[in-house]
């Protein structure tokens, strides 16, 4: 085959399978205590967990809870939104209810309520990386250790946090000398934090 023909094969390739991928993904999906993690999370077909509703959303996109209910934990790897007004999305952790995983992402938490138990989750929300965070009427309960923990020492995190209540738990920066030990039984509205400041 000749080479011009043979590069105009490949970069057609390249071009169907992109397409593909973006197919298999919506900007907004939905989970439902009576979902199935199957098929692309409609809302006439929603999941039942943030995990699989995550995979079959864009970069940038978002969950949304059709009703309240345990979607389970989740490991982010993509700016998203998750949204549960007017619902409750919870999630019961064994070890992190939330974490973010790669590095400049922006998240967005809405409605949500972590509740880590007296002898299970750890952590609330964990960064290990650098990210932009906003949580708005969240609640973490009774975590281990902390209720979010940032633990990298490259970046910064900004956390804007809107209603939100932490009740038996605490913010933590491992990577330096902030410790916010009156995040016990806290509740505070349009706080934005960030490493530096901290």
């Amino acid at each position: 085959m000749h080479l011009l023909a043979r590069i105009a094969l490949f970069i057609a390739l390249a071009l169907s399978a992109t397409v593909t991928v973006a197919l298999g993904q919506s900007e907004r999906t939905y989970v439902s205590n009576t979902g199935t993690d199957a098929g692309i999370c409609g809302p006439g077909a929603p999941c039942a967990s943030f995990q699989y509703a995550l995979s079959q959303t864009e970069s940038k996109g978002e969950i949304n809870c059709l009703n309240t209910g345990d979607f389970g934990s989740i490991s982010i790897d993509k700016s998203v939104t998750i949204d549960c007004t007017g619902a409750i999305g919870t999630m019961t952790p064994s070890t992190i209810g939330v974490g973010i995983t790669a590095p400049g992402r922006v998240v967005h938490l809405r409605g949500l309520s972590i509740n880590c138990g007296p002898s299970s989750g750890i952590f609330g929300i964990s960064l290990p990386v650098y990210v932009t965070l906003s949580l708005d009427d969240v609640a973490i309960r009774n975590c281990r250790q902390q209720g979010i923990l940032e633990d990298h020492s490259i970046g910064t995190t900004a956390i804007s946090i809107g209603q939100t209540i932490l009740v038996g738990a605490q913010r933590r920066n491992k990577n330096s000398k902030c410790w916010k030990r009156e995040l016990i039984d806290w509740q505070h509205k349009d706080i934005e934090f960030d490493r530096q400041r901290c």
